[in-house]
């Protein structure tokens, strides 16, 4: 599958971002130096000499398209907790289905995660 979602941390603030399968590798993540949003959405894209590494750790895997990756990441943000895995991707309206299931609406409740605007507005300039 093309995509991931990972989970980094620099300066204590924490970050969810969609990767190509190639950019992550034994929990490290490549990001390139420039062109950062139009790379992130080429399924296949590998890491080259001019990517730098940081650590990540990967909260989402197997996902078949940017798209999908975009709507489960607009769900994990509303989670306080991204680490249940125990959720199926299909390309249905509802694209993030729990097994047991918890309906999007549902999730609604849960306080939104703590992101740091600028940096990921630093992050679409690269």
């Amino acid at each position: 599958m093309p995509f991931k979602i990972v989970q980094t941390t620099e300066n204590g603030a924490t970050y969810l971002e969609i990767v190509p399968n190639g950019w992550e590798h034994d929990d490290k993540c490549y990001w390139p130096m420039s062109g950062l949003k139009a790379k992130q959405k080429i399924e296949h894209s590998l890491p080259d000499d001019t990517f730098f590494s940081t650590a990540c750790k990967v909260k989402r895997r197997n996902i078949e398209s940017y798209k999908m990756a975009s709507e489960i990441l607009s769900v994990m943000e509303l989670q306080s907790d991204t680490d249940n895995t125990d959720i199926e991707y299909s390309l249905s309206k509802n694209p993030c289905k729990k097994k047991s299931e918890t309906s999007i609406k549902a999730l609604s409740v849960i306080p939104a995660m703590k992101t740091d605007v600028s940096f990921k507005a630093m992050r679409a300039n690269l």
